[in-house]
Parts: structure tokens; sequence; C-alpha cells
């Protein structure tokens, strides 16, 4: 059961006819502000109370806030009807703005000082507290400056979002509204989408808006001096960092592969904080692999279990999906839910939309080839499912193996679910696929919980995926998520964090970028060595090992 309050005032309760409004409606989305909008009449008791830029919007469900915000529209209809539109709490945000700044520091201080500006200018109940920041910096440490007064808003998307990535997400306390600034969402929804059973309507979306196929990278600046020999004066003049020197002369990076599919189009980034061309090197190519992917979202009409009593989660924003659906090519795959589409009254039309998910432009499309006769015959089942209100229920087995084979991979699978007595479900399987230029060994294992937090309950989920891979003849061990992988080839055994090469071996020689002795280091028949006063000795030790 939804409800809608104005400030502390009962706006709409469907138990009660004279709190009524038309077709109220949520649209939340990561990231983004969110909307609710709906009609209200003249004879609505509480309707003069509704005060446009004013009045605090909350949409709950079962006692559980939903939606907060404020009216930033009214619309008067033929029947003196009122169409009212609110927008999210995230759009306090840009209600302040932000002086001309120099800052170096964590993301995590950054967002602090945004946020301690932003809650110095507007009132109480518009302000934000510091929440759970989890998004960092490889070296904790960036640079940022703005010489323009733009919007709170404006500064942590341009410059937290776009360079780090993450989600805002603000969480509701007793002692107020924290903004969490998260890296990825810790939980997932006990409630699956799948074909044959609960999944109504899908559509598969790529967005090739973003993709670029080549990078022009710019760093931090500097200052040239330059004489005039003819005056004799000293003229300074500013540029920027570029890979020239490391990268053949050349101050772009290109994609060969995704040029031959995309055609060439190039786009510029800049990192601020980056000092040195080999480290900008090693960015630009980090940042060229994700530009070459595609975003890919799914669309998806589902019936949401939990609203038929069932013993399932309902949907929610920031939340994992599991998605089965064979006919789709999917089986077992977890998306986050980033959009909702909430209609109050007629909640058999919600939607959600699941992503970001993202495809290299090698990956097929869609490996599975059924007939859409098969597609109509289940989705017609479904439908007649829950037009009687059939229970939907499906066992799960505590062992399953499978293979699956394509033109393209074969896919080899045994695993096991089970409950262990502390109520923490958790999934063991090794998967082994193999494909026409590698194979990979992945050990999966995935652990769901409950946490109770202000009465309602969450599940939240660990998972860990380690992998030993076959490519090209070479070797590549570690774990998903990890900074640091080990790369064994033909001639060279090295060790890489966060895809950029910090020591290797190669004929008989360790290169390390940087090294640390934590007690003593032998060269030969000599050695460094600690002493009791705290000096370094250097001195023959013959044939002796420290």
């Amino acid at each position: 059961m939804y409800q809608v309050y104005c400030d502390d005032t009962l706006l709409y309760d469907p138990r009660l006819k004279e709190l009524a409004i038309e077709a109220p409606a949520v649209e939340l989305e990561l990231n983004k502000t969110g909307s609710f909008s709906f009609s209200i009449y003249p004879d609505h008791p509480y309707a003069d109370k509704i005060k446009p830029l004013h009045s605090i919007i909350l949409v709950k469900k079962e006692g559980r806030l939903l939606f907060r915000g404020r009216v930033i529209g009214e619309d008067e209809g033929f029947y003196r009807e009122k169409k009212i539109s609110c927008e999210g709490e995230l759009s306090f945000l840009l209600d302040s703005r932000i002086r001309p700044f120099e800052f170096t520091g964590s993301p995590e201080d950054f967002l602090k000082k945004l946020l301690s500006e932003h809650n110095a200018q507007v009132e109480a109940e518009k302000q934000f507290l510091p929440g759970n920041i989890t998004v960092t910096d490889p070296n904790d440490y960036i640079s940022r400056s703005n010489e323009s007064c733009d919007t709170t808003w404006e500064n942590i998307n341009s410059r937290l979002i776009k360079n780090l990535g993450g989600y805002l997400f603000v969480r509701h306390e007793a002692d107020g509204n924290y903004l969490d600034y998260l890296s990825d969402f810790p939980y997932m929804t006990t409630q699956r989408i799948t074909f044959g059973e609960n999944l109504l309507d899908y559509l598969h979306k790529r967005n090739l808006d973003e993709i670029a196929t080549g990078l022009i990278p710019y760093g931090a600046k500097y200052t040239i001096e330059e004489t005039d020999p003819e005056t004799g004066t000293v003229e300074e003049t500013t540029a920027r960092l570029t890979i020239e020197s490391v990268n053949d002369g050349k101050d772009y990076l290109v994609d060969e592969e995704a040029v031959a599919k995309y055609g060439t189009i190039f786009t510029t980034e800049t990192w601020d904080d980056v000092t040195i061309a080999g480290n900008l090197l090693t960015k630009a190519r980090e940042r060229l692999t994700e530009l070459t992917k595609t975003e890919v979202s799914l669309d998806i009409s589902a019936a949401d279990l939990s609203l038929l009593g069932h013993e399932f989660d309902e949907f929610r924003l920031g939340e994992y999906v599991f998605v089965d659906s064979k006919p789709h090519g999917m089986e077992h795959e977890k998306f986050l839910c980033s959009k909702l589409s909430i209609n109050l009254q007629e909640p058999a039309n919600n939607q959600l939309t699941l992503g970001k998910a993202f495809e290299t432009f090698t990956d097929s499309q869609n490996q599975q080839n059924h007939s859409t006769g098969e597609l109509v015959q289940v989705v017609e089942r479904i439908e007649s499912d829950y037009v009687t209100n059939e229970v939907v229920s499906s066992a799960v087995e505590s062992l399953y193996s499978k293979i699956d084979q394509s033109s393209e991979e074969i896919l080899m699978e045994v695993g096991s679910q089970y409950v262990t007595a502390e109520g923490i479900e958790e999934e063991l399987n090794t998967r082994f696929q193999q494909t026409e230029d590698s194979f990979e060994f992945q050990f999966n294992e995935l652990k769901t919980y409950v946490e109770n937090l202000e009465g309602n309950s969450e599940t939240g989920f660990e998972e860990f995926r380690k992998y030993i891979r076959f490519e090209d003849g070479n070797i590549i061990l570690g774990q998903e998520g990890n900074e640091i992988t080990l790369r064994i080839e033909n001639d060279r055994i090295s060790f890489l964090q966060s895809g950029g090469e910090t020591a290797y071996f190669a004929n008989n020689k360790l290169y390390v970028t940087d090294g640390q002795f934590l007690n003593s280091l032998q060269l030969g028949n000599f050695s460094f060595l600690p002493r009791d006063n705290g000096n370094l000795s250097f001195k023959w030790i013959g044939g002796e090992t420290v």
C-alpha cells in the first residue's frame, strides 16, 4: 500500500475516498534526481497545502520511504485539477553554489568539502550528511579545480562521477539524511526474473552514443618559460602533459579493432592530478578500453511476486537482480536495478530497467537461437497463469551440472547450492569455458545473507570470482575486482596492478618500478645490513647467506 504526504499532512491513502489523487507515478533512476507526478482536484481537503518549491513531498510504501522531493510544477487542467510535478531530493544540490577552488586530497574529503559548503547555504531539510563513501582513486589522491561558481550538483557529477564512476544514494536515518557515494551496491533481491514465470516483456538496448575508438589524453598543467632573443624578456605559458614522450611521438591512442568495427571516433580526457607521462599512458589505455565498450541495459516488465503475497523481496533501486531467460541468451545473469517506474494505483504496469552491463565490440549479441513460436507459447501460458492468480514456484536443486555448447564456445559448469545453519545461502560452482582463442577456469562463490535495517529486510551478498585463464599461449591468474594479477608469457612473467605492469622477470633479471626491502639486501658476496643503532652497513659476507 502506498501513501503520499505533503510535509506532515497525509495527502493520499487508497483506503480513504476523500484523500484521492489521480495517476500518481514515481520515476527513480541511479545518479538522477528522480520524479513524482500526480493530479489533484479542488475538492481535495488538502489541495491548498501544496506550495511549489516549498512543500516536501513524501511517497511511502508500507511505511518505507520511496521518494522524497519538492514540487517544481503546478499546471491547471480543464476541470481545474492541478497537475503536480515533483523532483527528487538530489535536486537540492542545485540550490547551492561552490566558489572557485583548488583542491588536492582524497575523493572522500572532496565530497565532504562540497557538502559542507552546500549545507552552509541551504535550509535544514535540504542538507545532507556525508555517508558511506566507498569510491576511491588508486592513489587515494585527486586534484580538482574550478574557476567557475557552479552548483554542487554540477561539481559532484563532473569532478567525481565522470572521472571515478560510482553511485549517489540518499539514505534516511533518524539523525538526518545521508548522501552515500558507493563504488557498488552490496544488496540483491531474493526475487529472480525468470522466463516462464514472472518475465512479461523484454527490450534489450545498446547505447552507442559514447563510443570512442581513439583517445587524446592530457595530464596536469605545467609552466613553460621562453626567452625572447631580441628583448631578453622571459614569457611564461602553460601547457598540459601528453603521452608523446612515451608513445613513439604520438599524443593519442587508437584501438585498431574498434576502428574496424565503428570507424575512427576521437575523444579527449584530462587527468589534472597526473604528472608523469608513463602514468598518463597507463590511465589512457584503461580508459580507451572502457570507451570501446557498449553500454547495455534491459527494459523489463516483470510481475512483482511480492505484491501477490509471496515471500519475495520487492524490486528496489540499487539492488542486484538475477535474470534467467534462455531464449534471450541469459542464464543466471546478474544486473543492477538502475531505474524503476512505479504506478501507485496500477502496480501491474510497473517497469524496471536493469544495467549498466557492458559488452565489448567482440561480444556476441545472442548465442541462443530459439523460435518466436516458442516465446509466444510460453508468454501466453504466463499470462493465463497470472489471470487465474496461480501460485508460481520453482524447485531449487542442491547439486547441479551442465554443459552448454554453441558455435563459439563450450561451457561446462558444476556447482552446489545450500543454506547454512546461520541462514546464509551459499552457491559454489566451477566453470570451464573454451573458445577458439582462450580457455578459462573460473571458481565462483556467492553468499547471500539477510540484514535488518530499521525494520526492513535487506539481502546482502558477497561474490568472489577467481580465475586461471589461458589466452594466446599466456597464463593469467587473479581474482575479479582485485587490482593485482599475474601474467605468465613465453619470455616474461609480469605483475600487473590496475592494468599497468609494476614488475616483471625477463632475461634472467627482475625489473621493478619501486622496491622496498624490509630487512637486508644481498648482492653476490656483499650485503646491506641494518645495525642495532639504526644505521645501515655495506659489508663483504663471503659465502654467507643473510
